[in-house]
Parts: structure tokens; C-alpha cells; sequence
């Protein structure tokens, strides 16, 4: 039997090996003289602070790599800025976060691409000028600095992790921005319906003797009409789902820069404690686990047959669409689990951090302000 691996860490995951079709993009701008006479104001971004660490940066060697959750970041954060300053925000068509999201559909007059010729001349030319957040976690405000001297066109960099950039007063545009992909909506879709995964979590669930009764076509929510009787519709509407973010994170564990740093490791007992603490308090409850490792990740967890669970299939993409649909987040250290906890399609989830992140007394603690990162819904565990 042929294996088929998904891949789960950014530098692996590109527009090339994605599994399903990427949607093409209309309109790209291929040379710099469109910008240069527009009359709009651009902020431009090449989106490379992505998944290398502080360390890399301070050291002159970014990794080029493209974690999925630190994208996410960067786009959120200079998305806002460019809405502040009415300015038009320009990203390569060669991102990867194209995988999972199409920004064109709902935001084309304020995210435009460019081609990789255009990215280069704009990135050389910009240079003087340009705008480092140095930073990972702490929130600046640039509207006094942006577009002085008569600028047209801003390049910024950072990481703009931290959530005063657009929580919680665009918390919607956020959602809207990310929603995820067809391809990738369906395949989430779909796991909630096959057999494994019914049977390793012990529902028996079928809906084609179901009425849907409303759709909603922003965020692909559909509601059905059950027929009343017992059995497996009630046992379904008991099971609380709950997603769990394992983060193998062999760019910490094996990197001893990044630790020095201030990235810590979520440990294994943090995941047994949260999924025993919520096992305790729900009557039904079956556990969704995602990891960037699942192999690593059911060898150290070792969920009994008593604890009904179901490994996700991955690639990444579907991971964090699945995790955004649980009733309940267990989430890692690290952006990923950050954004598959805030996109939640649920109106009040239960979220669940690691309480010791970043190191204390760590470079990254003191740039971090915790209130500004972890929403004050979540819970933070040991």
C-alpha cells in the first residue's frame, strides 16, 4: 500500500505539493510602474517572518519557512495597519497561506498580490526605509511613522503576534479574512462522518434520515432536523468534542538557541491533565487530536481504549479547520493552536493554554505581555 504523507510543518507545506486545487489569482500586479503611478497608498510585506525564530533574525539568517500560524499572524496584523492607514496591503502570490484561504473573494480591493519579480524590486528598493517590528509579541502602533516624506509604498516586517492589532474590535473581519477554503472545509466536513472516527469515539451517527432545516453560508454551519427518539441522536447531542493541538515541536526540543530564547515544550502531562480534568467534568466526551507528529503524539499519549479519541489525517490546513469546529480546545504552545482556538465557529468554547510559556525570565517573557496574547476567555493550565 502506497503511504501518503501530509505535510504538517511550514517549510513543507507550498502551493505546489498542496493536495487539493489552489485557486488561481486574478489581477496580479507585475510591475512596480502600476504602483508608482496610482494615486493609493500601499504597505508591502513579503511575509518572512514566518517560522524562523528571533534568534534567526537577530542573526541575519531568517529561515524562509512558512509555519501556518505565524503567517496568520503577520497577515492580521498588516492587514489592520493598512486599514488604519487606509493603505492597500501588497503580499507575494507565492504564499502558502493561499492553501487555506482565498482572499481575493472577500477582500480584493484590500489585499492584492504580486508576482515574485515585483516582491523582489519592491523588497530591494524598500530597504532604506523599511519598518522592523523586532518584537515578536509587543503591539506598536505605527500610524505617526507611516507615509512620511511623501511615501506611497510601506515595507514592514515582524511577527505581530499579539492580538491589540485587531482584537477585539475587527474579531469578525479576523474570522471572515481566514475562512477557510472549499476543499478544506470539505474534507473537515467529511471526517466528522466516517467510520473510524465514529467508531474510535463511540457514536454511531448517520444523518440521511435528516431534514436540513437552515444553512448558513458564510461559515458553512448547516442545522438538521432529527427524528425524536432515542439512541444514537441522543447520544450524540451529549458527546462534547473536544480538539486537542499535540505540538511534537522538534524546532524547540532540538534547538537549543530557541530555548535560550524563551520557547518551551508543551509537555505530555499538561495534555493528560487537561483531557482528564474535562473527562471528569462531561458526562460523553470524545477527544480530536492534531499534531504536527501523530506518531510521537500517540506513542506519548497513550489514550486507553476507556477515552474515546480519533487521530486527525491532516495536512495542516484541515487540522486547524477541525480544531475551529470543536465544542472545546486543548491547545500547544505556538501559533498554530493560538488560531485554531480564536476561529472557533462556537459562541462560547472552552480553551485551554499552557500555563509556562514563554520560559520565565526568558528574552521572549519580556517581550511578551500575556493579557495581550491569551484571550481572557481562555484557561490557563499547569
Amino acid at each position: 500500500m502506497k503511504k501518503k504523507v501530509f505535510h504538517q510543518s511550514g517549510n513543507e507545506a507550498t502551493l505546489e505539493n498542496c493536495p487539493w486545487h489552489v485557486t488561481s489569482v486574478e489581477n496580479v500586479i507585475d510591475d512596480v510602474e502600476i504602483l508608482e503611478k496610482s494615486e493609493k497608498k500601499y504597505i508591502f510585506s513579503d511575509l518572512g517572518y514566518s517560522h524562523g525564530n528571533l534568534i534567526s533574525l537577530l542573526s541575519g539568517s531568517l529561515s524562509n519557512s512558512s509555519g501556518l500560524g505565524n503567517l496568520m499572524f503577520q497577515l492580521a496584523g498588516l492587514y489592520s495597519i493598512s486599514q488604519e492607514s487606509r493603505a492597500i496591503l501588497l503580499i507575494p502570490m507565492s504564499t502558502s497561506l493561499r492553501r487555506a484561504f482565498d482572499f481575493q473573494k472577500n477582500f480584493n480591493n484590500s489585499i492584492q498580490f504580486v508576482d515574485a519579480k515585483v516582491a523582489k524590486r519592491l523588497s530591494n528598493d524598500l530597504e532604506p526605509t523599511r519598518i522592523t517590528m523586532t518584537s515578536c509579541c509587543s503591539y506598536r502602533n505605527l500610524t505617526a511613522i507611516l507615509f512620511n516624506n511623501n511615501r506611497k509604498i510601506e515595507k514592514i516586517d515582524g511577527y505581530f503576534q499579539n492580538f491589540r492589532y485587531f482584537h477585539p474590535e475587527s474579531e469578525k473581519t479576523m474570522k471572515k479574512l481566514f475562512t477557510f477554503v472549499d476543499p478544506v472545509r470539505k474534507l473537515r466536513n467529511t471526517l466528522f462522518q466516517v467510520d473510524e472516527f465514529l467508531e474510535n469515539v463511540g457514536i454511531s451517527l448517520t444523518v440521511r434520515s435528516a431534514r436540513m432545516i437552515e444553512t448558513n453560508v458564510a461559515n458553512d454551519d448547516q442545522a438538521f432536523e432529527m427524528p425524536e427518539e432515542d439512541g444514537w441522536f441522543a447520544s450524540f447531542a451529549k458527546t462534547m468534542i473536544v480538539g486537542v493541538h499535540i505540538r511534537h515541536g522538534m524546532d524547540i526540543s532540538m534547538n537549543s538557541r530557541n530555548r535560550k530564547h524563551g520557547h518551551v515544550d508543551t509537555p505530555i502531562e499538561y495534555y493528560k491533565r487537561a483531557i482528564e480534568q474535562i473527562s471528569n467534568v462531561y458526562e460523553s466526551v470524545a477527544f480530536v487530536i492534531c499534531s504536527d507528529d501523530v506518531a510521537w503524539a500517540r506513542r506519548n499519549l497513550k489514550l486507553g481504549k476507556e477515552t474515546a479519541h480519533f487521530f486527525c489525517p491532516g495536512p495542516r490546513e484541515v487540522d486547524m479547520a477541525i480544531l475551529s469546529s470543536c465544542d472545546s480546545v486543548i491547545i500547544s504552545t505556538g501559533t498554530f493552536g493560538w488560531w485554531s482556538a480564536y476561529l472557533n465557529v462556537n459562541a462560547t468554547p472552552d480553551i485551554y493554554y499552557y500555563k509556562h510559556w514563554p520560559a520565565p525570565g526568558s528574552v521572549m517573557e519580556k517581550m511578551t505581555n500575556k493579557s495581550e496574547y491569551f484571550i481572557k476567555s481562555w484557561t490557563a493550565l499547569e
